[in-house]
């Protein structure tokens, strides 16, 4: 019985996944994201230099920062 239904959950789930991304857009998330993202760079920066890192520590900083900014970027469903 449980394979029998298995289409109908997977077209559920599709059903779901479009109509969250239809409110996504229509809602304009994407640029909601977007003006986010813009204040928590500089904060981000701004929390790096007062934790007084050395000198050769700070491109490795600087480079997980970047990854953190494009993962959480590439997350984002509206933005893909």
């Amino acid at each position: 019985m449980a394979l029998g239904l298995a289409p109908f959950a997977h077209a559920d789930e599709a059903s779901k996944m479009a109509k969250l991304e239809e409110m996504l857009a229509l809602t304009h998330a994407d640029r909601l994201v977007q003006q986010i993202m813009v204040q928590v760079q500089p904060r981000m920066t701004n929390q790096m230099k007062q934790m007084n890192l050395p000198d050769d520590a700070r491109p490795a900083a600087e480079e997980m920062q970047k990854r953190i900014m494009a993962l959480i970027a590439e997350s984002f469903p509206g933005r893909n």
